[in-house]
């Protein structure tokens, strides 16, 4: 089951885990609220996590992969690997970086991740990754590098991704979308990696000749997405694989990954598992056998299986949300200009009900596939909360208010804000995405220390009070 990891000389195994189930309560692949079963709070969450990751190092897996966007992976990964004693003899540890998780543990967050691959987000994500799993670190990978991210080319990224790999940590990308063999061709050409880690499965395996190029060029070969989010398992609906796991008396996850591993440029096939049972299907695909060509009539054209992908990512958000007792509902989400909507806080919050604004206005959009832009749609919402109907109106036919939406949007533009949630401390610090309570705390602290001190009060000499008494 061990084996080396491209050139570098890591020691993996064939199967591998992957933390994006893990570290955060809403996820895409198939069933992730029922795995959880309500238990979304963190400690439960870390506890989970725990128990997945005992069950993988006892089934003999030594290769874990986090990143900074799946909530709180890398942590809970950290405080196993300090519970347990483990070093970086005892696993090989990778992350990633380039998006920050924003959806503050919350499972209708309306952004759950943005991405940022600039070489001042390597440099604080780097800091951020490195405080929790310290020197455990092996590998680094730029988190779903694209040949339109510009990535690829940019020099400074680049030269810190080398001056990363001088200290001892090697570099990787990950790919992502139907063009991932056009990045992957690009990556080779740069000649600065150590890994890379794309999406491989019985339906998508467009990137397979890419792969086979670079694996043969030394660089470590480790495949995401090997069960499909969920489609290639019993949650699925793939007949195929079904029979084809009943032939072989197994499941349908193990049939899908063991073509994975099939695949002679393939190190590792990470496991996406969210509950020890799962781990467990998973790790049967070591001892199986399986010709994939049995299984081509599964492949889908990449632009197909990719928009499948959206779709499912959309579908498993509403069964997350529902499980939280929220009803949230792309299928029927209407986008539009959101400038009127927010005119409309601003109404009113000068009446003290901003936040029963706010939630309505979510609530509408998220659930009841409301148009934000219409103007009947915004009265309706707004007198729902407790607004005057005619206020609303005359508000709304008029330009109030418009200039303190247009000073938010500039405020949040000079701020750097490019997510949801952003915490702004005094106007003048800030940090982007999920928090706990601690680090926010930490937030209100340093912008305390940060103000001007207030001026020495002498005592002693004649002076008047507010009043005017002297």
């Amino acid at each position: 089951m061990i084996t080396t990891l491209g050139n570098t000389g890591l020691r993996v195994t064939r199967i591998g885990l992957g933390l994006a189930a893990l570290g955060r309560p809403g996820y895409i692949t198939l069933g992730h609220a029922a795995d959880l079963a309500g238990n979304t709070d963190v400690a439960s969450m870390e506890r989970g996590a725990h128990e997945v990751l005992d069950a993988a190092y006892a089934g003999g897996v030594r290769y874990f992969d986090a990143a900074r966007s799946y909530g709180k992976a890398e942590a809970f990964l950290g405080s196993w690997l300090d519970a347990r004693g483990f070093g970086r003899e005892d696993v090989t540890v990778g992350s990633k970086w380039g998006y920050a998780y924003t959806a503050d543990w919350r499972v209708d967050a309306e952004v759950n991740e943005v991405k940022d691959l600039t070489a001042a987000t390597f440099r604080r994500q780097l800091a951020e990754t490195r405080e929790l799993l310290g020197d455990r670190l092996c590998l680094y990978e730029i988190h779903s590098a694209t040949l339109d991210s510009g990535v690829l080319d940019d020099r400074e990224v680049l030269d810190e991704l080398t001056a990363l790999r001088s200290t001892g940590v090697f570099i990787g990308l990950t790919t992502t979308g139907p063009e991932q063999g056009a990045t992957i061709e690009r990556a080779l050409e740069v000649g600065r990696f150590d890994v890379v880690q794309s999406t491989w499965n019985l339906l998508e395996r467009s990137a397979g000749p890419a792969l086979a190029a670079a694996r043969a060029a030394g660089i470590g070969v480790i495949i995401k997405e090997a069960l499909a989010n969920g489609r290639l398992t019993t949650r699925g609906d793939v007949p195929e694989l079904a029979a084809a796991a009943r032939d072989a008396d197994t499941t349908p996850d193990a049939v899908a990954l063991a073509a994975v591993l099939a695949q002679p440029w393939v190190d590792v096939a990470l496991s996406g598992a969210a509950t020890v049972p799962e781990l467990q299907s998973n790790l049967a695909a070591l001892a199986l056998e399986v010709d994939p060509g049995r299984l081509d009539g599964l492949v889908e054209d990449p632009d197909v299986y990719w928009e499948t992908r959206a779709h499912e990512m959309e579908r498993q958000m509403t069964e997350t949300a529902a499980g939280e007792g929220l009803d949230f509902r792309f299928d029927v989400a209407r986008s539009g200009s959101t400038f009127d909507a927010h005119r409309v806080v601003h109404l009113a919050a000068e009446q003290g009900l901003q936040d029963a604004m706010k939630e309505r206005l979510l609530r509408a959009y998220f659930g009841e596939g409301e148009l934000m832009s219409d103007h009947e749609t915004l009265v309706r919402l707004a007198v729902e909360v407790g607004l005057d109907e005619d206020s609303v109106r005359q508000m709304l036919a008029s330009d109030r208010y418009a200039d303190e939406v247009r000073n938010d949007e500039r405020a949040a533009h000079a701020f750097g804000i490019s997510a949801v949630p952003t915490f702004v401390v005094d106007r003048s610090i800030g940090v982007s995405g999920a928090h706990p309570p601690e680090a926010l705390l930490e937030l209100l602290r340093e912008g305390w220390a940060r103000r001007a001190p207030a001026p020495a009060i002498v005592a002693g000499g004649e002076a008047c009070d507010v009043d005017g008494n002297c």
